[in-house]
């Protein structure tokens, strides 16, 4: 599958970099379709969180995560993104409060057997989820918190 090959044997490049520099990065870059859904993130992100990551991909996953909230998410809401420290890993949640992911999307992305199934829902996803274990770390799909459900990341 393309988000597969895209993420495998990548050269994960890392590097002490400023978070909150790629969040409002991000940020930017979907502004025009947050912008046209009339719709606004709400970053919680300490100024001072420096972590060791290859900023590309950290980029590129967060960017994939944000563009799909803000495709799929009510129109007019908002969309949270967190990013914090919890032991030796960085944890970062894109939530907003819509339904969720399809289940079968879910699947899809997770179970390799059933990712040729995917149509182009989920594809951006299933880069997500390969770019974060080529980093090394864990994704978690559907975490609820309150009324906000979303994906989080452990790297």
């Amino acid at each position: 599958m393309w988000s597969k090959d895209q993420a495998s044997g990548l050269d994960v490049r890392r590097s002490e970099v400023e978070i909150l520099a790629i969040v409002n990065q991000c940020e930017q870059l979907v502004a025009p379709m947050l912008q046209s859904r009339r719709m606004k993130i709400d970053i919680q992100v300490d100024r001072e969180l420096m972590w060791s990551i290859d900023s590309n991909i950290y980029s590129t996953i967060l960017r994939n995560l944000v563009a799909n909230a803000s495709k799929y998410a009510p129109k007019e809401s908002k969309i949270r993104v967190q990013a914090y420290v919890k032991g030796n890993e960085l944890i970062t949640s894109v939530m907003d409060t819509g339904a969720g992911i399809p289940e079968e999307i879910v699947q899809g992305v997770i179970d390799e057997s059933l990712s040729a199934q995917l149509t182009a829902k989920g594809m951006g996803l299933h880069l997500v989820y390969h770019l974060v274990s080529e980093h090394g770390g864990t994704v978690y799909f559907n975490q609820k918190d309150d009324n906000w459900t979303g994906v989080i990341f452990q790297l």
